[in-house]
């Protein structure tokens, strides 16, 4: 049976979902910390708050998961040459080692381009929200 490319989609998709709702959960820990600090008059500390956010542990969590992507990757790919996914090589070889190498290169592109762009909204947000500066939206001087 060949592997629908829908079933192959949902499988990214799902993997998309859990790296997005581990996200939400450090957010909600590391936004209010962000927020305090900005408050507090201590944009040094928010601004090093965001530059440690750190997708790493996230990732680790994940990494079985990562290793099922990977294989139906291989299978999805094996099954456009073949209708019968048990009759490709990947169904019956071991394929850890070129799998694991992948999707360690798939988690650095992930730490590299999302940890980047998460950073660089947060840094944006707190130059936004820098209460100590009056030169920003919400600076002393628009509460005089």
């Amino acid at each position: 049976m060949t592997i629908r490319a829908e079933a192959f989609l949902d499988l990214e998709q799902a993997l998309v979902k859990r790296l997005i709702q581990g996200w939400d959960k450090q957010a909600l820990v590391l936004l209010p910390r962000i927020y305090a600090a900005l408050k507090g008059g201590n944009k040094a500390l928010a601004v090093d708050l965001a530059n440690g956010v750190d997708l790493y542990p996230l990732l680790q969590a994940n990494r079985e998961y990562f290793r099922m992507f990977g294989y139906a990757a291989l299978l999805f790919g094996a099954t456009r040459l073949t209708e019968k996914a048990k009759q490709t090589i990947i169904a019956s070889g071991d394929f850890n080692g070129v799998v694991d190498k992948s999707m360690e290169s798939l988690e650095f592109m992930v730490l590299e381009s999302v940890e980047d762009s998460i950073r660089s909204q947060l840094l944006k947000l707190i130059a936004q929200n820098d209460l100590a500066n009056p030169t920003t939206p919400f600076g002393p001087s628009d509460h005089v």
